[in-house]
């Protein structure tokens, strides 16, 4: 049957989407070599976990935006760019992430909250597989931590990069109210130094 004849029994809507078919699969091969560049804080095997990207699984341009979209969510990139292209054996695909780390990362710690500082760390550990012991201040993670925390805790809480140990930027999650403050010291007992 000539192709012209064919064409008269199907409809060529059918014939474009069979062929349009056809050019996606060829686009898609297995994943073999998967490397990062650039970091320097945040170890490879991490940066390949947020990604989720599998070695030998089937991938295509849409996985690595996700993969990117992914990372760059995490708030510890200033930022992520992918390259992939066919790896040597000619069967898969090679895929290598050059990202661009947050320079600063700084300590974290909780206040006034109900949950002991150990289950708190345990559980954002479980959840935040990438920042371990030191964050980023930036939005992202700010409000990500606090969310996660809220949940943990059962209380409201903010997180904010704090000064109050003089040369020591740390970020610090409490509940969001007022502290109270110290309106009057006295000093009782004392007999060498005045009170003033």
């Amino acid at each position: 049957m000539s192709l012209s004849n064919w064409s008269k029994k199907k409809p060529l809507g059918w014939f474009a989407a069979a062929f349009t078919g056809l050019v996606i699969a060829q686009t898609t091969y297995p994943l073999e070599i998967l490397r990062v560049q650039g970091n320097s804080h945040i170890p490879t095997e991490k940066i390949l976990l947020v990604a989720g990207l599998k070695l030998g699984a089937p991938v295509e341009k849409a996985d690595f935006d996700a993969a990117r979209a992914r990372l760059l969510a995490t708030g510890a990139f200033n930022s992520v760019a992918y390259e992939y292209k066919p790896a040597a054996s000619k069967k898969g695909y090679e895929g290598v992430f050059e990202v661009v780390e947050v320079d600063q990362l700084f300590p974290f710690r909780f206040e006034d909250l109900p949950v002991s500082d150990e289950i708190l760390r345990r559980e954002l550990l479980r959840q935040e597989p990438l920042l371990v012991d030191r964050i980023p201040g930036t939005p992202e993670v700010l409000t990500r931590y606090a969310k996660e925390i809220e949940q943990i805790a059962k209380v409201d809480v903010a997180g904010k990069l704090n000064t109050e140990v003089p040369g020591q930027l740390a970020v610090v999650f409490r509940p969001p109210t007022a502290r109270a403050n110290i309106a009057d010291v006295r000093f009782t007992g004392n007999q060498v130094l005045p009170s003033a």
